[in-house]
């Protein structure tokens, strides 16, 4: 009885320092993560101040190790119809994501000219050797500046 009890003890000491780790077994999906414009203003004057915040956001009770390149969260904005350029670092990163944990990227920048923009954001990184190429984006109307 002694030697069984003692055995049941050493099986749960085991399991108690495995369970950190039961999230590498874990094949992440993309529904995992999300990204996001947060509360974008959508209406600007020219000259206005303005700051666009992109949220990548972690929809599961896992932590995550992120593997990738810098920056982790790229925020552009350009005019409408224009192409946009992804971004990509050459260094190597890990980022650690736990649960329900955001991780953001703020830009702050004010327009020069009237006229229709996008704010895109984009987010590349791997876990598990799965690999995620996340985007967003946000029209952004932009007007002229008021009278004095």
């Amino acid at each position: 009885m002694k030697q069984t009890a003692y055995r049941l003890f050493l099986l749960l000491l085991l399991g108690a320092q495995l369970l950190p780790f039961a999230s590498c077994l874990h094949t992440p999906q993309e529904t995992d993560f999300s990204l996001t414009v947060a509360d974008p203003q959508i209406t600007v004057a020219v000259g206005e101040p303005v700051t666009y915040r992109a949220e990548l956001r972690s929809l599961t009770g896992r932590r995550y190790a992120l593997e990738h390149a810098w920056p982790l969260i790229s925020v552009q904005v350009y005019p409408e119809g224009e192409t946009r350029e992804k971004i990509f670092g050459s260094a190597a990163f890990t980022t650690e994501l736990q649960p329900h944990e955001t991780i953001e990227k703020t830009l702050n920048t004010e327009f020069l000219e009237p006229g229709s923009y996008i704010v895109w954001a984009s987010c590349w990184f791997e876990v598990n050797g799965t690999e995620f190429d996340l985007e967003t984006s946000v029209a952004v109307t932009v007007t002229e500046a008021p009278s004095p």
